[in-house]
Parts: C-alpha cells; sequence; structure tokens
C-alpha cells in the first residue's frame, strides 16, 4: 500500500475519476473570474487557492473533493470575503470562453493556425456556454500575413478566419440548444 502525503489531496470529476488538485489551474480559474468582474491582476487568488486546498486536505474525506463542491467551496470563500461579484463570476465560468487568435500564432504557420483554431473552438460543444469571446484578430492576421501594416489582403484573411469561426461554431453546436454569442474583441 502507498500512502499519500498530507498536502495531495484530489477533485473527482461527476464520472467519478479522481484527479489531483491543480492549484495554479484553480488560481488561473479565480483570476479570470475576477478580470471579468472588473479586478484586474487581483492578487487574493492565491491566498484563495491555498486556504481551500488546506480545507480539502484536513477537512474532506480521503482528501477528496467533487468538482461540484469545489466550485461551492470557491464560491463560499469569495462571498465571505466579500467579492460577491467574483464569485458569480466564478459561477458563470462554463458560460463563457475566450480564444485567443494572437497566441496560436506565435509559432504557427497558417495550416498550423487553422487546426490550432479548430481544437480551440471544441469547446462551443458545451451546451451551458453562452459567449465566445474571440481576441487577437489584427494581431493574428498580421503575424499570419508577416504584414507590417494593414491591407486589402490582412482583411480578407480575417474575413476568412471570421467565416471559418462562423461556419466550426454552426457546425458544432447542437441545434435546439441555447444562443450562442460570438463576439471578436481586439
Amino acid at each position: 500500500m502507498i500512502l499519500l502525503c498530507e498536502s495531495v489531496c484530489w477533485v473527482q470529476t461527476e464520472e467519478g475519476r479522481a484527479t489531483p488538485f491543480d492549484a495554479a489551474r484553480l488560481s488561473a480559474s479565480i483570476l479570470r473570474a475576477a478580470a471579468q468582474a472588473g479586478y484586474g491582476g487581483w492578487w487574493l487568488a492565491e491566498a484563495v487557492t491555498q486556504a481551500i486546498h488546506e480545507f480539502v486536505c484536513v477537512h474532506c474525506d480521503r482528501q477528496t473533493v467533487s468538482a461540484a463542491a469545489l466550485t461551492e467551496l470557491v464560491e463560499g470563500v469569495l462571498g465571505a470575503l466579500g467579492y460577491k461579484d467574483i464569485a458569480e463570476a466564478y459561477r458563470q465560468r462554463h458560460r463563457c470562453a475566450e480564444v485567443c487568435l494572437d497566441q496560436m500564432t506565435e509559432t504557427a504557420s497558417e495550416l498550423e493556425f487553422f487546426h490550432r483554431l479548430d481544437t480551440a473552438l471544441q469547446v462551443v460543444g458545451n451546451d451551458e456556454l453562452a459567449l465566445v469571446q474571440v481576441r487577437g484578430l489584427r494581431t493574428c492576421v498580421m503575424r499570419l500575413r508577416g504584414a507590417h501594416y494593414w491591407s486589402a489582403g490582412c482583411r480578407r484573411m480575417a474575413e476568412e478566419i471570421l467565416g471559418h469561426l462562423r461556419e466550426r461554431v454552426a457546425r458544432t453546436r447542437r441545434c435546439g440548444v441555447g444562443s450562442l454569442r460570438l463576439a471578436v474583441v481586439e
């Protein structure tokens, strides 16, 4: 039998699979919720994550918490600290996704870019998703074209990328599921 370290805890998915508690991932998720609530660079995200980790390690049976209970813990801690707006943004985190086009082109050719984009757009299959924000279109196009200034060719490529986005979202989204907004944000 292998004994678990006291500082290791687990998150149990809805399917029953246990995965190690990922503090960096939780902290990043809280930071995104804070930014969405208007607190850019919020300094308490890591402290909240550490407090939740300690709670799970000390108070939860077999140092395991369900994903749903983890969400409730995060919302409870944020609410207790007086950040109800961040707690609400955290609760709604599955309803909004972000695709950063400029990050996909840092080391990619045009073909690799469209493959990465298709992979990122798999998220639209989530029935709860209400909004997909697309960021960095201009930078993405400029990198892919190797352009130093915006031209008619850049405009055509931007339209091609947007058409591809719309087509993939329409094809991936199931009929009868709630509407999905696609927002291009620079």
